[in-house]
């Protein structure tokens, strides 16, 4: 008997071996969190050819803020390429350049 697929998730990236590397120090709950931001906004976020881009995030905690630095071309899979914790006002200045999770959750 065969089985049909019920659910397809279209919400697939790749990861590079820095950004495993770092996301793995995080604790379990930083990284579920990480991730749903990603899955989040995966379709949102620009394309550019060649060249990485970031965006920023803040864990629940509202302690921890974070960048992204990412590889998203046309008609390919993204890819994270790095993660970084970053400062406070390195967060405000990403909400000012619309360059925020949450600006592209809103869309």
């Amino acid at each position: 008997m065969d089985l049909r697929q019920r659910f397809i998730e279209d919400n697939e990236f790749d990861i590079d071996i820095n950004f495993a590397s770092k996301i793995s120090k995080f604790q379990e709950n930083v990284v579920e969190h990480i991730c749903a931001d990603i899955t989040s906004i995966i379709d949102k976020l620009p394309t550019k050819v060649y060249f990485s881009q970031d965006v920023c995030g803040v864990v629940k905690d509202g302690e921890t803020f974070y960048t992204l630095e990412y590889l998203n071309e046309d008609d390919s899979v993204l890819i994270m390429i790095d993660l970084n914790v970053i400062s406070l006002d390195e967060y405000l200045d990403a909400i000012i350049a619309k360059k925020t999770i949450k600006y592209y959750q809103d869309l």
